[in-house]
């Protein structure tokens, strides 16, 4: 639903989804993963440019039961699920940004949400993020400095915009609210929902900026055929 801001130009007359890479689009890659997972049902929410996404969707993938729902201002990650009707979908559902690309096996996914009883489970990762400055230890009773690291790698498990959900979830989302995964979490915890953590291992990329599109890229030319991880962060 968002502008793509950090990939413009690219994104000036289309939305990010429809981004190409190599000969396939950002969204292509999301749903053909899908696909091979045997999924077949598909609801898209949709702001920025929804007519050129639901024209290349409709025209383009004619075998899945596909639904559009549109919102009339940009809502964030988790309100425009309340668009959705819950008649058009499962007790237990994924959501996933449209700029997320994973090497996860989602019916892995699925099989340890549903036996985890969880009402939201959230693919994390563990990232390696370099820290601009000197970390410094010391001990805080003298100040007696203990090691002097120059500018290290901070390992860090992040939010990897992957998500199972549990329908009754929908019920805690007021219509025409604007509310991202951080706050719609803490209204999940706040109830005593079930909230789980699913680590995973695979490839990852989140393609927010161009130097993340760079990643990928080259991932695709070199990394899949030799099982090589890219760190998530600016090397370019």
């Amino acid at each position: 639903g968002g502008y793509g801001k950090r990939l413009l130009p690219l994104t000036k007359n289309i939305p990010k989804p429809l981004v190409n890479v190599g000969k396939k689009k950002i969204i292509d890659f999301i749903i053909d993963k899908f696909i091979k997972k045997n999924f077949t049902k598909f609801n898209f929410i949709t702001y920025y440019k929804h007519t050129l996404i639901k024209n290349y969707l409709l025209k383009k993938y004619k075998d899945l039961k596909i639904r559009f729902y549109k919102e009339n201002k940009a809502l964030g990650t988790c309100g425009g699920l309340n668009l959705i009707n819950k008649k058009n979908i499962s007790e237990n559902f994924f959501v996933i940004n449209c700029d997320v690309i994973s090497g996860i096996n989602y019916n892995n996914l699925m099989s340890y949400h549903i036996e985890s009883n969880a009402d939201l489970s959230i693919v994390s990762l563990r990232q390696r993020i370099p820290l601009q400055y000197g970390k410094l230890d010391f001990k805080k009773n003298n100040q007696e400095i203990l090691n002097l690291d120059e500018k290290p790698l901070i390992e860090v498990d992040i939010n990897g915009g992957i998500y199972v959900m549990n329908k009754r979830c929908l019920n805690l989302i007021k219509k025409n609210k604007k509310i991202d995964m951080p706050e719609f979490f803490k209204i999940l915890k706040k109830n005593k929902f079930n909230i789980k953590i699913y680590p995973c291992h695979e490839h990852w990329f989140d393609i927010g900026n161009v130097n993340d599109l760079k990643r990928f890229k080259l991932f695709l030319r070199k990394g899949k055929k030799n099982n090589v991880f890219l760190p998530n962060f600016n090397d370019f």
